[in-house]
């Protein structure tokens, strides 16, 4: 049976998992002292080193974020960072915001991590290994095919191969005469707002993890870890694209471009700068993520990426009882017109 224990700083439950391991979580409603201690015995994560983990929970509201420390006989094994994702779901702070990172956790404890927390989770496994994560409380899983391309090869050999070298040296002439920058002042909060903008669901509400997405890039561009590559005609800024660096490669984040300049192919030409210019870095591949018919003429397919929806039986249940009434509830307003 779980126990339950509540104050105003914290709250505890055993957790289940799949592991035969006695997991244990700790809620914070926001950052405490012995979340620093924590941190000290959780290895780092390559794109979120443990003081970027901390600056994402500064000040932060408990109503949309919360922290849960998951111990194994008092050890700590991982540190969930949560922000609330629609009304009942919760998503790791770093989603879809750092490749290659969920939260802090010890080797083997990130899924069991992620089920001792009995909530409803949404999880992007974005360059996390190409298997699918396993879990009994995986509710919905789906996987998307990526696409890289290598750049200790002839890179523009391959382009040559299935004919895209053409497009690439069309559109740099094209763009000829625009401005070409990296790191400019200002570019990548304009493309990352931009973008957020363009794609936004619902055009009045910003995404709720914007926030979290400038203070990284702000953080990783300053240390050298993210780059913008923008293109501008005179002192007008009217491209951006982005990059995070994860090991040895180059991941492809946020792109935007004026639809004003969409004749140029402004979007291909700063696809063709950030390849070079990670190639100059001595990176080994640029990872252009999945999801767009594009990406192909760029790189090959190589790699998955899963996103999934894990969920106690409880919650699940209320859930599909939540879904059957709507849609109940639907059918009977839809017969009574």
């Amino acid at each position: 049976m779980n126990s339950i224990t509540n104050s105003t700083e914290q709250s505890t439950t055993a957790g289940a998992s799949s592991s035969p391991s006695d997991l244990h979580l700790t809620w914070y409603p926001r950052w405490h002292p012995a979340l620093d201690e924590a941190l000290q015995t959780l290895p780092e994560m390559d794109t979120c080193p443990h003081e970027l983990f901390r600056l994402f929970f500064q000040d932060s509201d408990p109503s949309q974020k919360k922290l849960g420390l998951v111990t194994e006989h008092g050890e700590p094994v991982a540190l969930a960072g949560l922000r609330k994702s629609g009304k009942q779901s919760w998503v790791p702070v770093t989603q879809w915001i750092l490749p290659g990172a969920v939260f802090p956790a010890k080797p083997g404890y990130l899924m069991p991590a992620i089920e001792a927390l009995g909530v409803d989770i949404w999880v992007a496994w974005w360059r996390m290994g190409d298997e699918a994560p396993q879990s009994p409380l995986i509710r919905f899983s789906e996987s998307t095919p990526t696409y890289r391309l290598h750049l200790t090869e002839s890179f523009e050999h391959y382009w040559r191969e299935n004919s895209h070298y053409k497009t690439v040296r069309r559109i740099r002439n094209r763009c000829q005469g625009l401005t070409s920058a990296v790191n400019q002042p200002g570019a990548a909060e304009w493309t990352i707002r931009k973008a957020d903008m363009r794609w936004r669901v619902n055009p009045g509400v910003a995404d709720p993890g914007l926030p979290d997405r400038l203070l990284a890039i702000n953080y990783l561009e300053a240390r050298g870890r993210h780059f913008t590559f923008s293109l501008s005609d005179g002192d007008k800024l009217v491209g951006g694209a982005t990059i995070t660096m994860h090991g040895k490669a180059a991941v492809a984040g946020m792109i935007y471009r004026d639809p004003d300049y969409d004749s140029l192919g402004i979007g291909h030409r700063l696809i063709d700068l950030g390849v070079h210019f990670a190639a100059q870095k001595g990176l080994e591949v640029i990872d252009l993520g999945g999801g767009h018919a594009y990406k192909k003429a760029w790189g090959k397919e190589e790699g998955t990426r899963w996103r999934f929806n894990l969920c106690p039986e409880l919650l699940f249940r209320v859930k599909r009882f939540a879904a059957l009434a709507r849609q109940v509830r639907g059918t009977l307003l839809h017969g009574s017109n």
